[in-house]
């Protein structure tokens, strides 16, 4: 079997679709790489290329989640035999970038899901209790935030912004402000 030669070309897949006769006839017996430009990945296309009611070979499009290969083959090649190769060098190509990049890859990720669950600032804890509450409701959701402030001086602040209010019975009840600015607990958009 002689070697494939492999153009990198800025085709897409649309732009094959009713031109098969002019890529049959240029690159026979070529392989072409193609960007995605749809999300059929994995989808296989086969059509045979006519030009005048002649056969002149097949033009198949192996797609995958990164790359498409366009492969032209005269009637008398195994398409298979191409495709297998194919789909054995995605393979390939992945495992080498997996194999000398996975590390950084996995540490950019890591670095990612950090930044997207930590954002700056301290979240307002009020967010996450009910509209009326206790000390030891609010002391749990300090320990389950990590919150170092004590408790005393958290709900002093909160009274001073006007977001809180003491009740007769020793509860704290969020006031109409902070619920028209912030909205109530369990509302779309604040934290359950």
């Amino acid at each position: 079997m002689k070697n494939l030669t492999f153009h990198i070309v800025g085709l897409t897949h649309n732009d094959v679709k009713g031109h098969e006769v002019e890529y049959a006839k240029e690159a026979e017996g070529r392989t072409i790489c193609l960007v995605p430009d749809d999300a059929n990945t994995f989808d296989m296309l086969a059509v045979k290329a006519y030009d005048k009611q002649q056969l002149i070979g097949y033009v198949s499009a192996l797609e995958g989640e990164d790359v498409r290969a366009l492969i032209i083959a005269r009637k008398e090649r195994n398409l298979r035999a191409i495709e297998d190769f194919i789909v054995w060098s995605v393979k390939y190509d992945l495992w080498c970038k997996m194999r000398f990049f996975g590390n950084q890859m996995q540490e950019a990720i890591d670095a990612d899901s950090r930044s997207v669950c930590h954002t700056s600032g301290v979240s307002n804890l009020l967010l996450y209790v009910h509209d009326t509450f206790d000390k030891t409701e609010i002391q749990n959701i300090c320990q389950v935030h990590g919150t170092k402030t004590k408790l005393a001086i958290l709900l002093c602040n909160w009274k001073k912004r006007g977001f809180i209010m003491k009740n007769e019975d020793g509860t704290f009840t969020k006031t109409a402000r902070f619920i028209a600015k912030y909205g109530h607990y369990g509302t779309p958009g604040v934290a359950a």
